[in-house]
């Protein structure tokens, strides 16, 4: 018999501009993970679209992993860069 895993829930819980580049800005993007299920969970890298009001800001892959307890939950900041001038301004 198989276990019927629900979705992993995620929420950003942060974004702190780190350098303002005119060419290039970093962030630092800080997302919290809650497993809903009865069984640990791995997760082995990330890939997500980050948007604000539906429109997609920060398009990021990281290979980044976590390990999420049974009903657990975790953190994982990940560093991001965008080429949008008016990025920061928005968020």
């Amino acid at each position: 018999m198989q276990l019927k895993l629900d979705p992993v829930q995620v929420r950003l819980i942060g974004v702190q501009i780190v350098d303002p580049n005119t060419a290039e800005t970093s962030y630092r993007v800080k997302l919290k993970f809650q497993n809903p299920n009865p069984v640990p969970l791995p997760i082995r890298g990330l890939h997500f679209d980050l948007r604000l009001n539906g429109q997609p800001l920060l398009p990021t892959v990281s290979d980044q992993s976590l390990d999420l307890n049974a009903h657990g939950a975790g953190e994982l900041t990940i560093e991001v860069s965008a080429q949008n001038p008016g990025l920061a301004e928005q968020i």
